[in-house]
């Protein structure tokens, strides 16, 4: 259950940083997608997960923080 609730985190993710990548989100889109983010950051947080799950877990808030960082980019350079 545990796993599936990871991946589902993943699932969220990879269809965001998919959106990202695709198009220029404008400033309320950017500010939803940050909100999903937190969303996604905080459930893995706060959810137990077995020891054999850390290096996944560690991962995808690694893959959190560099959408982050596109999405920064992006409201720094639009249109680029």
């Amino acid at each position: 259950r545990r796993q599936s609730r990871l991946y589902r985190r993943y699932g969220e993710l990879k269809f965001l940083e998919q959106d990202l990548a695709s198009r220029q989100l404008d400033d309320e889109e950017r500010r939803e997608a940050r909100a999903k983010l937190d969303h996604i950051e905080n459930e893995v947080i706060h959810t137990k997960f077995p020891l054999d799950f850390a290096d996944r877990v560690y991962t995808l808030r690694q893959h959190v923080d560099y959408v982050r960082a596109q999405l920064k980019r992006q409201a720094e350079n639009p249109g680029a």
